[in-house]
Protein backbone atom coordinates (compact mmCIF):
# COMPACT_ATOMS: atom_id res chain seq x y z
CA UNK A 1 0.00 0.00 0.00
CA UNK A 2 1.34 3.43 -0.97
CA UNK A 3 2.37 5.52 2.06
CA UNK A 4 1.07 8.94 1.02
CA UNK A 5 2.11 10.62 4.27
CA UNK A 6 5.71 9.50 3.74
CA UNK A 7 5.62 10.90 0.20
CA UNK A 8 4.28 14.22 1.50
CA UNK A 9 6.92 14.40 4.24
CA UNK A 10 9.76 13.66 1.83
CA UNK A 11 8.47 16.18 -0.70
CA UNK A 12 8.33 18.84 2.00
CA UNK A 13 11.86 18.02 3.18
CA UNK A 14 13.07 18.75 -0.35
CA UNK A 15 10.90 21.89 -0.56
CA UNK A 16 12.36 23.15 2.72
CA UNK A 17 15.91 22.60 1.47
CA UNK A 18 15.13 24.41 -1.80
CA UNK A 19 13.23 27.35 -0.27
CA UNK A 20 16.26 29.67 -0.17
CA UNK A 21 18.13 28.15 -3.12
CA UNK A 22 15.35 27.78 -5.67
CA UNK A 23 12.18 29.27 -4.19
CA UNK A 24 10.18 28.81 -7.38
CA UNK A 25 10.80 25.06 -7.31
CA UNK A 26 10.09 24.99 -3.57
CA UNK A 27 6.70 26.63 -4.17
CA UNK A 28 5.83 24.03 -6.78
CA UNK A 29 6.78 21.11 -4.51
CA UNK A 30 5.05 22.59 -1.47
CA UNK A 31 1.94 23.26 -3.52
CA UNK A 32 1.82 19.60 -4.60
CA UNK A 33 2.31 18.48 -1.00
CA UNK A 34 -0.43 20.86 0.18
CA UNK A 35 -2.98 19.34 -2.22
CA UNK A 36 -2.05 15.79 -1.22
CA UNK A 37 -2.11 16.60 2.51
CA UNK A 38 -5.48 18.32 2.17
CA UNK A 39 -6.93 15.32 0.31
CA UNK A 40 -6.20 12.98 3.23
CA UNK A 41 -6.66 15.59 6.02
CA UNK A 42 -3.00 15.28 7.04
CA UNK A 43 -2.85 18.40 9.18
CA UNK A 44 0.87 18.27 10.00
CA UNK A 45 1.71 17.93 6.30
CA UNK A 46 -0.64 20.76 5.39
CA UNK A 47 0.89 23.09 8.00
CA UNK A 48 4.42 22.20 6.86
CA UNK A 49 3.44 22.83 3.22
CA UNK A 50 2.16 26.31 4.10
CA UNK A 51 5.30 27.00 6.12
CA UNK A 52 7.51 26.01 3.15
CA UNK A 53 5.49 28.24 0.84
CA UNK A 54 5.79 31.20 3.21
CA UNK A 55 9.56 30.68 3.42
CA UNK A 56 9.83 30.54 -0.38
CA UNK A 57 7.72 33.70 -0.84
CA UNK A 58 9.98 35.40 1.71
CA UNK A 59 13.08 34.28 -0.23
CA UNK A 60 11.52 35.82 -3.35
CA UNK A 61 11.05 39.07 -1.37
CA UNK A 62 7.27 38.84 -1.83
CA UNK A 63 6.67 39.76 1.79
CA UNK A 64 2.92 40.55 1.60
CA UNK A 65 2.24 37.08 0.15
CA UNK A 66 4.64 35.50 2.65
CA UNK A 67 2.77 37.24 5.51
CA UNK A 68 -0.58 35.97 4.22
CA UNK A 69 0.58 32.35 3.93
CA UNK A 70 2.52 32.29 7.19
CA UNK A 71 -0.61 33.38 9.08
CA UNK A 72 -2.43 30.32 7.72
CA UNK A 73 0.47 28.05 8.67
CA UNK A 74 0.66 29.54 12.16
CA UNK A 75 -3.07 29.07 12.77
CA UNK A 76 -3.01 25.45 11.60
CA UNK A 77 0.08 24.52 13.65
CA UNK A 78 -1.46 26.10 16.78
CA UNK A 79 -4.88 24.49 16.23
CA UNK A 80 -3.37 21.01 16.06
CA UNK A 81 -0.73 21.48 18.76
CA UNK A 82 2.23 21.08 16.42
CA UNK A 83 4.51 22.99 18.76
CA UNK A 84 7.96 22.54 17.16
CA UNK A 85 6.50 23.62 13.81
CA UNK A 86 4.53 26.41 15.50
CA UNK A 87 7.74 27.84 16.98
CA UNK A 88 9.49 27.66 13.60
CA UNK A 89 6.52 29.34 11.93
CA UNK A 90 6.27 32.00 14.61
CA UNK A 91 9.90 32.97 14.07
CA UNK A 92 9.37 33.09 10.31
CA UNK A 93 6.26 35.26 10.81
CA UNK A 94 8.22 37.62 13.06
CA UNK A 95 11.01 37.93 10.50
CA UNK A 96 8.53 38.67 7.72
CA UNK A 97 6.79 41.33 9.83
CA UNK A 98 10.19 42.85 10.64
CA UNK A 99 11.08 43.01 6.93
CA UNK A 100 7.71 44.70 6.30
CA UNK A 101 8.67 47.22 9.04
CA UNK A 102 5.64 46.09 11.06
CA UNK A 103 7.68 46.16 14.25
CA UNK A 104 4.70 45.83 16.59
CA UNK A 105 3.72 42.51 14.98
CA UNK A 106 7.35 41.33 15.05
CA UNK A 107 7.63 42.25 18.73
CA UNK A 108 4.41 40.38 19.60
CA UNK A 109 5.64 37.28 17.78
CA UNK A 110 9.11 37.23 19.34
CA UNK A 111 7.73 37.91 22.83
CA UNK A 112 5.25 35.08 22.29
CA UNK A 113 8.17 32.87 21.23
CA UNK A 114 9.88 33.60 24.53
CA UNK A 115 6.73 33.16 26.60
CA UNK A 116 5.61 29.89 25.02
CA UNK A 117 9.22 28.74 24.86
CA UNK A 118 9.50 28.92 28.63
CA UNK A 119 6.13 27.15 29.02
CA UNK A 120 7.14 24.27 26.72
CA UNK A 121 10.79 24.14 27.87
CA UNK A 122 11.76 25.05 24.29
CA UNK A 123 14.92 27.08 24.85
CA UNK A 124 15.54 27.37 21.12
CA UNK A 125 12.35 29.42 20.86
CA UNK A 126 13.49 31.62 23.74
CA UNK A 127 16.86 32.15 22.08
CA UNK A 128 15.15 33.12 18.82
CA UNK A 129 13.03 35.60 20.75
CA UNK A 130 16.08 37.27 22.26
CA UNK A 131 17.85 37.49 18.88
CA UNK A 132 14.75 38.85 17.14
CA UNK A 133 14.05 41.46 19.79
CA UNK A 134 17.70 42.54 19.70
CA UNK A 135 17.08 43.62 16.09
CA UNK A 136 14.10 45.72 17.16
CA UNK A 137 16.07 47.46 19.92
CA UNK A 138 18.79 48.16 17.35
CA UNK A 139 16.18 49.78 15.10
CA UNK A 140 15.07 51.89 18.06
CA UNK A 141 18.66 53.01 18.57
CA UNK A 142 19.18 51.16 21.87
CA UNK A 143 22.48 49.42 21.15
CA UNK A 144 23.34 48.48 24.78
CA UNK A 145 20.05 46.60 25.19
CA UNK A 146 20.56 44.91 21.83
CA UNK A 147 23.97 43.70 23.00
CA UNK A 148 22.57 42.52 26.35
CA UNK A 149 19.88 40.48 24.60
CA UNK A 150 22.44 38.81 22.33
CA UNK A 151 24.47 37.84 25.40
CA UNK A 152 21.34 36.39 27.02
CA UNK A 153 20.86 34.36 23.86
CA UNK A 154 24.49 33.22 24.04
CA UNK A 155 23.91 31.99 27.61
CA UNK A 156 21.22 29.65 26.26
CA UNK A 157 23.56 27.93 23.79
CA UNK A 158 24.42 25.01 26.13
CA UNK A 159 20.70 24.21 26.37
CA UNK A 160 20.21 24.52 22.62
CA UNK A 161 23.35 22.95 21.18
CA UNK A 162 24.82 23.42 17.74
CA UNK A 163 22.55 24.16 14.83
CA UNK A 164 21.67 26.79 12.26
CA UNK A 165 20.11 29.10 14.87
CA UNK A 166 23.30 28.97 16.96
CA UNK A 167 25.33 29.72 13.81
CA UNK A 168 23.07 32.71 13.14
CA UNK A 169 23.57 33.94 16.71
CA UNK A 170 27.36 33.97 16.27
CA UNK A 171 26.87 35.98 13.06
CA UNK A 172 24.71 38.48 14.95
CA UNK A 173 27.35 38.72 17.68
CA UNK A 174 30.01 39.33 15.02
CA UNK A 175 27.88 42.04 13.41
CA UNK A 176 27.48 43.71 16.81
CA UNK A 177 31.25 43.61 17.32
CA UNK A 178 31.72 45.17 13.86
CA UNK A 179 29.36 48.02 14.78
CA UNK A 180 31.62 48.68 17.78
CA UNK A 181 34.76 48.37 15.60
CA UNK A 182 35.88 45.52 17.87
CA UNK A 183 37.31 43.51 14.98
CA UNK A 184 39.23 41.01 17.13
CA UNK A 185 35.96 40.03 18.84
CA UNK A 186 34.18 39.88 15.49
CA UNK A 187 36.75 37.43 14.13
CA UNK A 188 36.39 35.25 17.25
CA UNK A 189 32.62 35.07 16.78
CA UNK A 190 33.04 34.25 13.09
CA UNK A 191 35.55 31.51 13.90
CA UNK A 192 33.04 29.98 16.33
CA UNK A 193 30.42 30.02 13.58
CA UNK A 194 32.79 28.52 11.00
CA UNK A 195 33.68 25.64 13.32
CA UNK A 196 30.04 24.54 13.18
CA UNK A 197 29.82 24.31 9.38
CA UNK A 198 31.09 20.72 8.91
CA UNK A 199 28.18 19.40 10.99
CA UNK A 200 25.52 21.67 9.53
CA UNK A 201 25.56 20.73 5.87
CA UNK A 202 23.56 23.43 4.10
CA UNK A 203 23.36 26.64 6.12
CA UNK A 204 21.39 29.60 4.82
CA UNK A 205 23.53 32.05 6.80
CA UNK A 206 26.93 30.80 5.59
CA UNK A 207 27.38 33.66 3.11
CA UNK A 208 27.22 36.14 6.02
CA UNK A 209 30.29 34.52 7.56
CA UNK A 210 32.40 35.48 4.52
CA UNK A 211 30.77 38.88 4.14
CA UNK A 212 31.54 39.94 7.71
CA UNK A 213 35.05 38.48 7.60
CA UNK A 214 35.68 40.43 4.40
CA UNK A 215 34.23 43.52 6.08
CA UNK A 216 36.68 43.13 8.99
CA UNK A 217 39.72 42.32 6.84
CA UNK A 218 39.14 45.37 4.67
CA UNK A 219 39.11 47.61 7.73
CA UNK A 220 42.31 45.95 8.94
CA UNK A 221 43.96 46.82 5.63
CA UNK A 222 44.11 43.22 4.39
CA UNK A 223 42.49 44.03 1.07
CA UNK A 224 43.48 40.95 -0.95
CA UNK A 225 42.28 38.64 1.82
CA UNK A 226 39.07 40.67 2.09
CA UNK A 227 38.45 40.22 -1.64
CA UNK A 228 38.76 36.44 -1.35
CA UNK A 229 36.20 36.31 1.46
CA UNK A 230 33.78 38.64 -0.30
CA UNK A 231 34.05 36.73 -3.57
CA UNK A 232 33.22 33.53 -1.72
CA UNK A 233 30.21 35.16 -0.08
CA UNK A 234 28.99 36.45 -3.45
CA UNK A 235 29.39 33.00 -5.03
CA UNK A 236 27.20 31.48 -2.30
CA UNK A 237 24.57 34.15 -2.87
CA UNK A 238 24.56 33.40 -6.58
CA UNK A 239 22.90 30.07 -5.83
CA UNK A 240 20.12 31.45 -3.65
CA UNK A 241 17.55 34.22 -3.50
CA UNK A 242 18.94 36.76 -1.07
CA UNK A 243 18.68 40.32 -2.33
CA UNK A 244 20.01 41.89 0.86
CA UNK A 245 23.02 39.55 1.05
CA UNK A 246 23.92 40.03 -2.59
CA UNK A 247 23.58 43.82 -2.30
CA UNK A 248 25.82 44.30 0.74
CA UNK A 249 28.39 41.92 -0.75
CA UNK A 250 28.53 43.84 -4.03
CA UNK A 251 28.86 47.16 -2.19
CA UNK A 252 31.71 45.85 -0.03
CA UNK A 253 33.42 44.36 -3.10
CA UNK A 254 33.10 47.68 -4.91
CA UNK A 255 34.54 49.63 -2.00
CA UNK A 256 37.37 47.11 -1.57
CA UNK A 257 38.27 47.45 -5.26
CA UNK A 258 38.19 51.24 -4.82
CA UNK A 259 40.66 50.90 -1.92
CA UNK A 260 42.86 48.72 -4.17
CA UNK A 261 42.74 51.30 -6.95
CA UNK A 262 40.88 48.87 -9.23
CA UNK A 263 38.46 51.57 -10.31
CA UNK A 264 36.76 49.86 -13.24
CA UNK A 265 36.18 46.69 -11.20
CA UNK A 266 34.73 48.84 -8.41
CA UNK A 267 32.39 50.48 -10.89
CA UNK A 268 31.23 47.14 -12.29
CA UNK A 269 30.46 45.72 -8.86
CA UNK A 270 28.55 48.81 -7.74
CA UNK A 271 26.61 49.08 -11.00
CA UNK A 272 25.62 45.42 -10.57
CA UNK A 273 23.63 46.22 -7.43
CA UNK A 274 20.47 47.20 -9.32
CA UNK A 275 17.56 48.17 -7.07
CA UNK A 276 18.94 47.93 -3.54
CA UNK A 277 16.39 46.70 -0.97
CA UNK A 278 16.61 49.76 1.32
CA UNK A 279 17.14 53.51 1.17
CA UNK A 280 20.28 53.21 3.27
CA UNK A 281 21.88 50.73 0.87
CA UNK A 282 20.92 52.82 -2.17
CA UNK A 283 22.53 55.81 -0.46
CA UNK A 284 25.70 53.76 0.11
CA UNK A 285 25.85 52.73 -3.55
CA UNK A 286 25.60 56.31 -4.82
CA UNK A 287 28.22 57.52 -2.34
CA UNK A 288 30.63 54.80 -3.42
CA UNK A 289 29.98 55.46 -7.13
CA UNK A 290 30.60 59.16 -6.53
CA UNK A 291 34.02 58.35 -5.05
CA UNK A 292 34.83 55.97 -7.93
CA UNK A 293 33.94 58.58 -10.55
CA UNK A 294 35.95 61.21 -8.68
CA UNK A 295 38.98 58.91 -8.84
CA UNK A 296 38.34 58.36 -12.57
CA UNK A 297 38.12 62.11 -13.15
CA UNK A 298 34.47 61.94 -14.26
CA UNK A 299 33.29 64.92 -12.28
CA UNK A 300 29.90 65.17 -14.01
CA UNK A 301 29.00 61.62 -12.97
CA UNK A 302 30.48 62.20 -9.52
CA UNK A 303 28.20 65.20 -9.03
CA UNK A 304 25.12 63.24 -10.15
CA UNK A 305 25.80 60.42 -7.70
CA UNK A 306 26.41 62.83 -4.83
CA UNK A 307 23.08 64.50 -5.63
CA UNK A 308 21.27 61.17 -5.37
CA UNK A 309 23.26 60.21 -2.27
CA UNK A 310 22.26 63.36 -0.38
CA UNK A 311 18.64 63.19 -1.60
CA UNK A 312 18.38 59.69 -0.12
CA UNK A 313 20.06 60.91 3.07
CA UNK A 314 17.36 63.57 3.40
CA UNK A 315 14.65 60.93 2.96
CA UNK A 316 16.23 58.82 5.69
CA UNK A 317 16.48 61.82 7.99
CA UNK A 318 12.78 62.61 7.45
CA UNK A 319 11.86 59.09 8.60
CA UNK A 320 13.71 59.74 11.86
CA UNK A 321 12.18 63.18 12.42
CA UNK A 322 10.17 61.98 15.44
CA UNK A 323 12.70 60.16 17.64
CA UNK A 324 10.39 60.55 20.64
CA UNK A 325 8.05 58.01 19.03
CA UNK A 326 10.78 55.36 18.93
CA UNK A 327 11.76 56.22 22.50
CA UNK A 328 8.19 55.66 23.72
CA UNK A 329 8.03 52.35 21.86
CA UNK A 330 11.46 51.32 23.12
CA UNK A 331 10.44 51.91 26.74
CA UNK A 332 7.16 50.06 26.26
CA UNK A 333 8.98 47.10 24.71
CA UNK A 334 11.55 47.05 27.53
CA UNK A 335 8.75 46.96 30.09
CA UNK A 336 6.96 44.13 28.25
CA UNK A 337 10.20 42.14 28.13
CA UNK A 338 10.80 42.60 31.85
CA UNK A 339 7.26 41.44 32.53
CA UNK A 340 7.69 38.27 30.46
CA UNK A 341 11.05 37.42 32.04
CA UNK A 342 9.82 38.12 35.57
CA UNK A 343 6.78 35.88 35.19
CA UNK A 344 8.41 33.00 33.43
CA UNK A 345 12.06 32.68 34.44
CA UNK A 346 12.74 30.62 37.57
Amino acid sequence: MHDLRSEIDQTLTVAGTMANVSPGQALQLAGQAEMLADSIEYHAGLARALYAQAAAHSALNDMPKAAEVVRQALHLAYEHGLWPLWFDTLDLAAGIAYDLEDYEAAIDAWLSSMERGYEHDAMLAVLRGYVGLSKVFFMYGDVPTKRALLEKARALLPAVGDGEVAFGLYINLAADACHRSDYAQALEELAAAEAMLPELGYCQYEHELYYYRGHVLRRQGQLAAAMRQLERGLALNASRSNLWGTTVNLIELGETCLDLGQLHAAQYYLNSVGDAPSLYLRMQVHGALARVNAALGRTDREFGHWQQHFALAEQLASFGAQPQVDEVRRKALAERMRSVEKRLQP
